[in-house]
């Protein structure tokens, strides 16, 4: 995505990644699930009850190039 990214209230399941140039937020009660990949070249942030990965088994990758 080109710019800020917003997930509210999502479920995200994968494999798969999510790229965005700005910041990204995942708010309300959002989860990511396991193999996904998120890549923000500003900030992220997490809010609400969001969750990400389940276990050490089941993980997600974080990646920005602001404050997480």
């Amino acid at each position: 995505h080109d710019g800020d990214l917003t997930l509210t209230g999502c479920t995200i399941n994968g494999p798969g990644t999510i790229i965005a140039s700005g910041d990204v937020t995942i708010s309300g009660t959002s989860t990511i699930g396991s193999n996904v990949n998120i890549i923000s070249g500003e900030d992220m942030t997490f809010g609400g009850t969001s969750t990400m990965g389940s276990s050490v088994q089941n993980h997600s990758l974080i990646y920005c190039g602001g404050d997480l």
